[in-house]
């Protein structure tokens, strides 16, 4: 298929709308092969049509207009399908590309039919029946309903409606918000699944369409969000004077400024619009942003709802505080995603202090509130396969047996540890499991095949510690410590995986479990046989508790003294 791209966005390749047409691209060429054209119309020579009528009465198809436009119009000829590409203007086509659209008057005829809804209309001078049209466009509202009337309607009596397809995005200003870069992402996802259906059949389906329909945020975020993009203050409206010219009614001394804020007053409103308070689990706390090179400090109360700036005359209310202090440069540099967050914090560019734990959360905090729970059908589908949490207890508890059975009924116990072995298939229905709930079953149950062979019990005991503990150790080495893949969840789910102060912090934690039961497996033979050797369940059990407890402080104190600075 020969595909014509119109980009009729003045702002070229920066063009919000743009993403969303090269996403509905791509999901096209991963269908079948496309020879794609794309045309900048900012870039082009493309003058005013003159109302002469030349190209019909005398040059038979051709303007008389010597620019851009008859390249154009012969791209437009070869194309199979026509991409118009651009964001919403004053409810219409950016000028421009409604100048192109008026030079395409030599593609008609001058004679006059009628059309099937009532209308008059030019016949075409060349065959396209062939031909489609697809309308991707972006607008700054949060709705596109009677918004795009006069687009629809153009295009309709323009090519058909039968020709045109339509993929109307609003809010489409957040596609270049950095925050929101995963939310983005899934959007121009299904903007791909959407091209790869549109080669495939022609048209998008129903339900794809539905949910490209969807708000990237909630309206009400959005326009808070939107307001405070600009930086400014809201004004009154002007008074028009009776003798044509215009009264502000703001006084000279408040148009001098034109209602400018500190751009860090802006950043702090935008943060305080895209809060989400669902990681603070229904609890309240207090954010004190202190940016070191503008000497500007702000109070953020996170509520259970929303977020609110205080004002300087307002008290800080007794809450779990976390203070960040840094440069605003690099706060914003984060924030674009110019730099990694984690390794800043490392490398000593910003410092936090107090409740840590928020800190952890940040990107979930403010990344904007969590999506709507009427879900499409994909989404449907996403939340079933995503229901399911893995659960560490799964790769602990096939082992007690073998530590608490085992010792005291000797092979007696092998009808528990079989029982174990039942419990942890059926616990598959319930929590998700993956390749260290594997390992534990294979590990746990080589042991049974070893009792079952005739292995003294000791030796067993021995080496199921000894098993448990390489097995924690060795998950150091992969990208995803044994402890990061349990705890993540309470520190913003997969997004705490890309954190590598997390990620550091249960490198330590995994380790000394493991060397700790790897010790465990060396000194346990020794322990039975020292008088002591009636209490070795007991003193293995109280060095696990002593490392649990240890656990619980240094997930904590580690992450909390990085972020110091120390």
């Amino acid at each position: 298929m020969t595909i014509l791209v119109l980009n009729g966005s003045p702002r070229g390749e920066k063009s919000n709308t743009l993403k969303i047409t090269r996403a509905f691209l791509a999901g096209m060429n991963e269908a079948g092969s496309n020879r794609v054209e794309e045309l900048t119309v900012a870039d082009k020579n493309i003058g005013h049509c003159r109302g002469c009528f030349a190209c019909w009465k005398t040059q038979k198809g051709t303007c008389v207009i010597d620019d851009d436009m008859g390249g154009i119009l012969d791209a437009i000829l070869r194309a199979d399908l026509v991409i118009w590409s651009f964001p919403l203007y004053y409810f219409s086509l950016p000028s421009k590309l409604k100048a192109l659209m008026d030079r395409m008057l030599p593609l008609n005829q001058p004679f006059m039919d009628a059309r099937a809804d009532g209308g008059a209309t030019h016949p075409p001078r060349y065959d396209l029946s062939h031909q489609k049209h697809m309308i991707i466009s972006t607008c700054g509202f949060y709705s596109t309903e009677n918004n795009y009337e006069a687009i629809r309607a153009q295009f309709r009596i323009a090519f058909g409606t039968s020709a045109v397809t339509p993929i109307l995005c609003a809010e489409g200003e957040l596609l270049s918000i950095p925050e929101l870069r995963e939310r983005v992402q899934t959007y121009l996802s299904l903007v791909r699944r959407a091209g790869s259906e549109f080669a495939r059949d022609g048209s998008i389906p129903a339900a794809t369409a539905n949910e490209l329909s969807q708000l990237l945020l909630p309206a009400e975020t959005y326009a808070k969000l939107a307001d405070a993009n600009w930086g400014i203050e809201r004004q009154e409206i002007r008074k028009v004077k009776t003798d044509g010219g215009a009264s502000d009614g703001t006084g000279e001394g408040d148009a001098s400024t034109n209602g400018q804020r500190e751009e860090s007053a802006s950043f702090i409103d935008q943060m305080a619009a895209l809060y989400n308070p669902l990681p603070l689990g229904g609890s309240e706390a207090m954010l004190v942003m202190a940016f070191t090179d503008t000497n500007r400090e702000y109070r953020l109360l996170l509520g259970k709802k929303d977020c609110r700036v205080l004002g300087a005359d307002e008290p800080s209310p007794d809450l779990p505080l976390t203070r960040i202090e840094t440069p605003f440069s690099v706060w914003t540099a984060i924030a674009r995603g110019e730099r990694d967050g984690t390794s800043a914090l490392m490398e000593g560019s910003y410092r936090v202090t107090g409740n840590f734990d928020l800190m952890l959360n940040m990107d979930t905090l403010f990344g904007g509130p969590a999506e709507s729970n009427a879900a499409t059908p994909a989404r449907e589908e996403a939340s079933r396969d995503d229901r399911k949490k893995p659960n560490m207890a799964l790769v602990i508890l096939p082992w007690m047996p073998l530590w608490i059975a085992l010792p005291i009924l000797g092979p007696a116990a092998l009808p528990f540890l079989l029982a174990a072995l039942v419990l942890f298939q059926l616990a598959g229905l319930r929590w998700k499991t993956g390749n260290h709930e594997r390992i534990a079953l294979a590990l746990t149950g080589t042991a049974l095949l070893a009792l079952l062979a005739g292995a003294p019990v000791s030796l067993v005991i021995q080496f199921s510690y000894a098993a448990f503990g390489l097995h924690w150790l060795l998950s150091c080495l992969t990208a995803v410590p044994l402890t990061a893949w349990y705890s993540k969840e309470g520190y913003g789910g997969d997004a705490a995986l890309k954190n590598a102060l997390f990620i550091n912090t249960n490198i330590i934690i995994t380790a000394v479990w493991g060397l700790l039961y790897i010790a465990t497996a060396l000194w346990t033979p020794l322990l039975y046989a020292s008088p002591a050797g009636m209490f070795t369940g007991a003193i293995n059990s109280l060095t696990a508790a002593v490392c649990g407890i240890w656990t619980v402080w240094f997930q904590k104190w580690y992450p909390a003294r990085v972020a110091r600075g120390k």
